[in-house]
């Protein structure tokens, strides 16, 4: 995924989503861990 030289509306909405996504991802393996330390 290569960013063009012109950045629209689109792009901008692409990338919000995407760093959501990352931090969805984030707190998913902090809580895995915190999880594993419970049962452990």
């Amino acid at each position: 995924m290569s960013p063009g030289p012109r950045r629209g509306k689109t792009s901008r909405v692409k990338l919000h989503a995407y760093d959501i996504e990352i931090l969805e991802g984030h707190r998913q393996v902090e809580e895995d861990r915190t999880a594993e330390e419970t049962l452990a």
